[in-house]
């Protein structure tokens, strides 16, 4: 049995307004995941995860606004940039600018901050609207996504920003 490493890389939504902005923070913490035998002395967070960070945020954002009739599923990314790494103890806030949306798919972009400080940015990371019939076990292993333990805490996140 292999294992993976699954992630929430955003702890709550602090600003959504539909089809237009929606701003998530994540609390980087020396505990995570992604900093085992990474960088011991210096645990910095992977730049890949960072624009993980932030099409997690626009994918959440993309599918509050049609209700969440669909998920949005990550097709392509046009640019990413990262100016600065981001370590342990940085809360990273991530702000997404909704692009486009409809039944189809969306586009947005993103920063990453620390601070005021800009530590990365997306362009056009484009997402296709898929709906579907019910949530299941069954659905999860055909896309293979999944669920990090009890992700209950999301309802509640979810619902918060609405």
């Amino acid at each position: 049995h292999k294992t993976r490493m699954r992630f929430f890389l955003f702890d709550k939504i602090v600003e959504f307004k539909k089809n237009e902005r929606c701003v998530g923070i994540k609390c980087v913490s020396y505990s995570e995941d992604f900093f085992i035998k990474h960088y011991d002395r210096c645990p910095i967070m992977p730049e890949s995860l960072v624009l993980e960070a932030i099409g997690q945020v626009g994918s959440w954002a993309t599918a509050a606004s049609i209700d969440f009739e669909a998920i949005s599923l990550l097709l392509s990314i046009g640019n990413f940039k990262s100016y600065k790494s981001v370590k342990a103890g940085d809360t990273l806030r991530l702000e997404v600018d909704i692009l486009s949306n409809n039944d189809f798919g969306s586009q947005v972009s993103g920063i990453a901050k620390v601070g005021e400080e800009v530590v990365a940015e997306a362009e056009k990371i484009v997402f296709w609207s898929y709906k579907y019939e019910g949530y299941s076990q069954e659905y999860e292993r055909e896309f293979n996504l999944y669920r990090s333990g009890d992700a209950s805490f999301l309802d509640n996140v979810w619902y918060q920003a609405l």
